[in-house]
């Protein structure tokens, strides 16, 4: 099935509305045989009836986790990316795109380098979790409760608000070491960016104090020119 404008990273979880028939046909008989959907994003979303050659070569297997059926009849699923794959050549493409695929197998490097850097990666997340205005409980328990060095580096990478084609390079990255540095990069940024923001932001709210704050006295010194009788040329002076 084709992803317009979204990339879905394995251990991610992805809601999707399937209403042309062919994708409903498709997730009902992977519901019933309990087999995974490949999933593949579009190299451009305009594209209205993608063929192979509009798709990147990357992508995810996923298991159905819920089917949905809305009031207005459209259907929506839940869907949870598990392996990444690489498509080797198309079979069909009509009414569905059918696909023979080469699943990527991922080992954990037991290195001290790795460890090291999703150690970092798990602290930068922590970072950028903390300066958001709105509090992120939810995700920081999940990043948490995250053991999985690899699952780690895919639900952060999910996370980051980057364009498609930059989760689609990450996506694309079959080597942990590599795919651990580019997030950290991306994240390291980003923190650099809310940093700043917060940092505006206070700035900000401090001229709008200050501001209200000389407001408040120039309208004290009003009543008290007043009640001395000194609302004629003095009270520039006294100003």
């Amino acid at each position: 099935i084709p992803l317009r404008n979204r990339v879905l990273f394995p251990s991610m979880m992805m809601p999707l509305s399937v209403n042309r028939p062919a994708r409903r046909q498709i997730v009902e008989e992977a519901v019933r045989q309990q087999l995974p959907i490949g999933f593949v994003t579009l190299k451009d979303s305009t594209v209205e009836n993608p063929t192979p050659s509009d798709l990147f070569k990357i992508g995810t297997a996923a298991d159905v986790l819920r089917v949905f059926s809305l009031p207005d009849g459209q259907r929506q699923v839940l869907v949870q990316g598990r392996r990444r794959f690489e498509i080797a050549e198309f079979i069909q493409t009509e009414p569905a795109l059918i696909a023979r695929v080469t699943m990527v197998e991922e080992t954990v490097p037991q290195t001290k380098d790795f460890e090291a850097r999703v150690l970092n990666l798990r602290q930068q997340a922590a970072r950028a979790l903390s300066l958001f205005p709105e509090p992120m409980n939810e995700l920081r328990a999940v990043i948490e409760r995250i053991e999985d060095p690899l699952s780690l580096i895919d639900i952060i990478a999910s996370t980051l608000d980057l364009p498609v084609a930059e989760k689609q390079e990450i996506l694309a990255l079959l080597d942990p070491l590599e795919r651990v540095q580019k997030v950290s990069e991306k994240l390291a940024r980003q923190i650099e960016l809310l940093e700043l923001s917060k940092k505006i932001g206070a700035e900000t709210k401090e001229s709008m104090d200050k501001t209200q704050r000389q407001y408040f006295l120039r309208e004290q010194l009003k009543a008290i020119q007043k009640e001395l009788g000194e609302e004629d040329g003095k009270g520039i002076e006294v100003e």
